[in-house]
């Protein structure tokens, strides 16, 4: 049950630059055939983005993987059906997985 009490509320010390953009990319997997993945297959996805985001801003690239003070992007882990098997993850031909890129 709620209060009725009325609490104040601080203005928030976050700014955002009027040229700032967040943008979200939702990916989905398809596997062809049934497979596993190691425990730590975020490692690899993070890997990819920045294979990805290279060619056209190696600048940025460098930066996203060296900058440990601030994260600017973020990867989900993959959500969907998994099955555990050991180390691993069994990921089936027969569903779909979807994980996400904000940033």
């Amino acid at each position: 049950m709620r209060s009725s009490s009325k609490r104040s509320r601080q203005p928030s010390s976050v700014t955002i630059a009027e040229e700032a953009e967040l943008v979200g990319v939702a990916c989905e997997l398809s596997p062809v055939q049934t497979g596993t993945l190691p425990l730590q297959y975020t490692v690899g996805l993070h890997a990819w983005f920045l294979d990805c985001c290279g060619p056209t801003n190696p600048e940025l690239s460098q930066y996203l993987h060296d900058g440990q003070s601030e994260k600017l992007s973020t990867l989900s882990q993959f959500e969907g059906q998994m099955e555990l098997q050991g180390r691993e993850l069994k990921l089936s031909d027969r569903h779909t997985y979807r994980w996400y890129i904000t940033g």
